[in-house]
């Protein structure tokens, strides 16, 4: 397995081009195991277009997830809502 501070930097990084499309296949090329947290905390950076590319990777990185471990993209998706209650 790689080094966490590796692959969220190549997902900070991938988050951070120009192009969705491009930001997409960079993400495939990992587990959706390995995008979750990165993603999840991209989704709370202050730039708008790396949030906006961190929500749309989520779903499509949540989407790959449930086919795998549908347990696990429960698990995730308990954790986002959560995330949005006003007490968390």
């Amino acid at each position: 397995m790689k080094n966490r501070r590796t692959i969220k930097n190549n997902i900070f990084s991938l988050l951070a081009l120009e192009d969705l499309n491009e930001t997409f296949l960079g993400i495939n090329q990992l587990t959706p195991k390995e995008c979750v947290n990165p993603l999840f905390s991209a989704i709370c950076r202050p730039e708008e277009s790396i949030r906006w590319f961190a929500i749309s990777c989520f779903g499509s990185v949540l989407g790959e997830l449930v086919k795998e471990d549908p347990e696990a993209a429960r698990v995730v998706m308990r954790r986002f809502l959560w995330s949005l209650n006003d007490e968390s």
